[in-house]
């Protein structure tokens, strides 16, 4: 997901070899070259037989650093490639990528389902909403409730924050006041995925489509058939 500056990729996929001469990562399907990879793998030490993992990975967490939750998702900060974000269901922890120490952790006492770091703010989602917090000491901001339906997942770029949930709506809200400043119609069935890219918003949906939005006047500008079932989700390269 683009949670910054500089260019990014995030794929779903079974690895099956990294090579650390040529900073790669081979899946099924594709070779990735990347300067960084993080590959968020639990508490346990798994390398799940995939040919230099063992060689490449740096455990920074551990029974003395940090609860033995599963991590299941990560991000990096927006401001520098020196820290990253990870989430498991009951919390979010800042790690230095350097030392591997633990720089802030937030705690929760219900399931978080996705989070990101935007414009020095970390963004929790979870069951009541969108929870924000300052991003160098984790003081609590506020709070960001969509009162018609539980929001399901979120972006947020050009001082807005998107999100979708059970419907076909997409809403916009801003990030300041956390009220709602539109919505955007067009999709017949839920929308599963976003992403945003160059003042672009992708969507995906259970119709079948992809539709592409601008984001400064907030209407359609394209859409993509063809697709005979649910799009669930979409992958961009900003090469």
């Amino acid at each position: 997901r683009r949670r910054h500056s500089f260019p990014t990729r995030r794929s779903s996929d079974l690895v099956t070899a990294i090579d650390i001469e040529q900073k790669t990562a081979t899946t099924t399907s594709n070779t990735f070259s990347s300067d960084f990879l993080v590959l968020a793998l639990g508490s346990q030490n798994e390398y799940f037989g995939i040919a230099g993992l063992p060689e490449m990975a740096y455990g920074f967490k551990s029974v003395d650093e940090g609860p033995t939750e599963t991590v299941w998702e990560s991000f990096w900060s927006i401001h520098d490639i020196s820290h990253f974000v990870s989430a498991s269901k009951i919390g979010v922890r800042i790690i230095d990528i350097e030392t591997g120490n633990e720089t802030l952790a937030i705690n929760f006492l219900e399931p978080i389902s996705e989070c990101l770091i935007y414009e020095g703010k970390i963004y929790i989602l979870s069951q009541d909403g969108i929870h924000i917090f300052e991003e160098l000491k984790g003081e609590k901001l506020g709070v960001l409730k969509d009162p018609e339906q539980p929001i399901t997942h979120f972006e947020a770029a050009h001082g807005k924050i998107f999100s979708i949930s059970n419907d076909n709506l997409i809403r916009i809200w801003d990030i300041e006041t956390r009220k709602k400043l539109l919505e955007l119609s067009g999709h017949t069935n839920s929308i599963t995925d976003l992403k945003i890219y160059n003042k672009k918003l992708f969507s995906s949906s259970r119709d079948g489509t992809i539709r592409i939005w601008d984001i400064e006047i907030a209407k359609e500008i394209r859409k993509f058939e063809g697709h005979t079932d649910s799009v669930i989700h979409i992958g961009l390269d900003d090469k």
